[in-house]
Parts: C-alpha cells; structure tokens; sequence
C-alpha cells in the first residue's frame, strides 16, 4: 500500500475539495489517512505542524497584513491614490492609468492583491464611473492590476515562498521590482492604447483637478514608507520581517499623529481583523507542512524527480510545464497552499536543471498571482466585484485585455530570466 502513498494523498485532498471542504482542512485531512495507512504516530502531524510557523522569516506574514489595515485606516492609501490622479488627470484616460499606478504605490505598501483592489477600487472606482468610464473595464482593470500587490516588494507570497524552499526573500523582493515595472508599464501602455481608440474621459479645462504638488505634499508620508522600509532591507540595516514590524509603528504613528485619520479606538478592530486574516494563511501553512512532508517520507519527491529525468526534459520544456501546472493550480487553489504542496517536488528540480532561484521563485509568485483572475477562485475579481456592486462575470469580461497582457508578460519572465535577476544582482 505505501507504494500507491501519493496516489492516495493527492486522490483524499481531490476528493476533500469536491465535496467543498476548505483548503486547509483538506491538507491536514489527507495527511492523517496517509500516516494511518503507513503506521506513523499521529503525533507528527501536530510536530510538523508547530515547525511550520515556528520560525522569524514567517512572522512577516501577519505583520505585513496588519500594516496594510492601519495604512488603509490611517488614510495613507487615500493619499497615494489623489497623489497618483493628480499626476495624469489631465491625461485622456488619465484617471484609469491613475488607478494603476495607484495599485503598483500600495501594492509596494501592502504586498497583498486583495487589499489592493479593495483599497484603491473602493476610492478610485466610483469616480471613474462618475466621468464615464465604462463600468467592467474599469472594474476588469483594477482587478488585473492588483496583482501588482504580490508581485511589488514587499510580498506576502514571496515571504511565503522563500520560508518554504530558502530561498533569499531579500533577493525575491529585489527581483519583483523588475517583474513589477514591466507588468505595470504593459498595462499603462494597454489602457493608454484603449484610452485613445475608445475616446475614454479626458478632463475639461474648466475642471477642478487636484494639484500635483499639494497632493505630494499630502502623500509624503505614505511615500516614503516603502523607502524607509526596502531602503533599509537593500541597506541591510534589517530583515524582511524586521522591516514588517516597523511598517507596523510607521503606519500607526503617520495615521494617529500626522494624518491624525487612525482612531485609538479602532485599533484593537484592525488588530483584530489582522489576525484573523493571518491565522487563516498561517493555518494553511501549518496544515500542509504534514502533507508536504509525506513527500520525503514516502520517498515520492524523489520518484517524481527520477520521473522528469527519465523523461529527459531539457531546461525550458520543465519550466513551461511548471508555468502551466501553476496557472491551473492558481485557479481553485490559494497560492500559499499551492506553493507548500508542489514545491517540495519541483523546487529542487529546477534546481538540478541548472534554473536561478530568484527567477524560479518570481516566476512560480507571478503564475499563482494570476490565479486571482481567474475563476473559480478569483479572489481580485471577487474583491472588485464586492466594490463595485457588478456581478464576477462582468467583471471578468472587463479584464479579458489585461489578463492577456499580463499573460505576455508572465512569458517574457519565462524566457528572459534577466528580467527577474537583474535588480537582485545589483542591489543584493
């Protein structure tokens, strides 16, 4: 029976998430059948468990969720995106573009899709309907891109994969910038495109429009939050999650005593949130520990390996699979419980067929992002469709051009690593 392990393993967790049970659950479930059926103490679930997020780099993750609710909170996000509309309302189709580069300044803040869109569609969204935007593209738009919140350092997701496999979250950061400037340029040049041919809104000359220098003057603060915070990792005056914990005192000393916008007495809410919010990603960590190590125990890491080899799959035939296999994975899966589940296999794989791990890591981050666009879980659509009151498919057709864009550029990483190593080899 032990020979058939992974075939039971992956045929429980298929069976779990048919019958619509959580994500999480299911990890944890699958485990425990398969160390019934090898005789291995129970005990090593709650082990493994512990071990998972037992360790310094993981504590970011909630310290990064929470600096993103005290920035929304403490209005920083609220003066980063009128920061980003006064620099291109005069622009024809000046307020869309707005909207991305607003996603890519508190994407650099939060490192969460979700919280973007929910953050700067719920500002900028009605008042692109307001000038006469149309409704889905517009909602299709910042729901593409809000994928710049994972992909922009810092990133939850990175931090997540760099846990599991090693690898240099410091360097992972370094190579997002680089993956995240040419996905936000393609987009601008997109919606530029479209902007020009549709005959989008362009702001009249009669018509009030906020400043560009009182709007800088506004969003200083929240500005210079990323600098402080990338400046000091790239510095090396402190960690990733060093870097986490003091996002959290910046933004709750900007928003209470500067922006004055953050209520002592909403606090221990955003805190409270925060947490749930985190224990939800830390369960999922910890539950597939167990799964992921089943992978070593019943030799099926190994097998798999042996299995790719014999194959003889050169270089870029694997990563074009494993491109493909994370694209599919992001649709009904949560990232972070993609990466522990399939990692543990195809991480040193790329390794032995010589793959930079920076450029492996961003790649495998990026695919799993674009997951959020597509159903069935979909949690950037979802989260647009939340704020703008349209249905999921309505906003999927509004994004149908950007998600096609961002795939372009998922390909450009896939066959151009420079794009993904360079700022690492410079900065780190």
């Amino acid at each position: 029976m032990s020979n058939y392990i992974g075939l039971i393993l992956f045929g429980c967790f298929a069976l779990l998430l048919i019958l619509r049970i959580p994500v999480s659950f299911s990890l944890g479930i699958s485990a425990i059948i398969c160390l019934f059926i090898l005789d291995v103490p129970l005990v090593v679930v709650g082990q493994k468990m512990f071990t998972a997020i037992d360790s310094f780099p993981t504590m970011a993750i909630p310290f990064f969720i929470l600096s993103g609710n005290l920035m929304i909170a403490g209005g920083l996000s609220k003066r980063l995106v009128k920061f980003a509309s006064a620099l291109l309302a005069k622009i024809r189709g000046g307020l869309a573009l707005a909207s991305i580069l607003a996603c890519a300044m508190f994407g650099a803040l939060s490192g969460s899709g979700p919280a973007t869109v929910l953050s700067v569609g719920g500002m900028i969204y009605p008042e692109l309907i307001k000038r006469g935007y149309k409704a889905k593209t517009m909602a299709g738009l910042i729901a593409a891109a809000g994928s710049l919140g994972p992909i922009i350092p810092p990133s939850i997701l990175m931090v997540f994969f760099g846990t599991v496999t090693g690898v240099s979250i410091t360097k992972m950061f370094a190579g997002g910038i680089g993956v995240g400037l040419l996905l936000g340029l393609a987009l601008f040049a997109v919606t530029a495109f479209m902007a020009n041919k549709n005959k989008w809104p362009k702001a009249s000359q009669d018509e009030e429009l906020p400043k560009i220098w009182p709007a800088f003057k506004q969003s200083f603060f929240s500005l210079l939050m990323p600098v402080i915070v990338l400046g000091g990792i790239y510095g090396g005056f402190f960690t990733p999650t060093e870097a986490a914990a003091i996002s959290i005192v910046y933004a709750f000393i900007v928003g209470t005593f500067i922006y004055r916008e953050l209520d002592f007495k909403n606090v221990p809410v955003i805190i409270k949130d925060s947490a749930v919010s985190a224990t939800i990603v830390l369960f999922i960590i910890a539950s597939s520990s167990a799964f992921s190590w089943l992978f070593t125990y019943a030799n099926i890491a190994a097998q798999i390996n042996n299995f790719v080899f014999e194959m003889n799959l050169g270089y870029y035939p694997f990563m074009i699979i494993v491109t493909i296999i994370m694209l599919i994975f992001g649709t009904f899966m949560d990232a972070t419980a993609t990466v522990v589940l399939l990692m543990p296999m195809m991480y040193p794989i790329a390794m032995n067929l010589g793959a930079d791990p920076v450029h492996f890591g961003l790649l495998i981050c990026y695919a799993l992002t674009l997951g959020g666009l597509t159903p069935p879980v979909a949690v950037n659509i979802f989260s647009m469709a939340s704020v703008s009151g349209l249905s999921m498919n309505q906003v999927v057709k509004g994004e149908i051009p950007f998600l096609i864009t961002s795939l372009v550029v998922l390909t450009l990483v896939l066959f151009f690593p420079t794009i993904s190593t360079f700022f690492p080899s410079i900065m780190t």
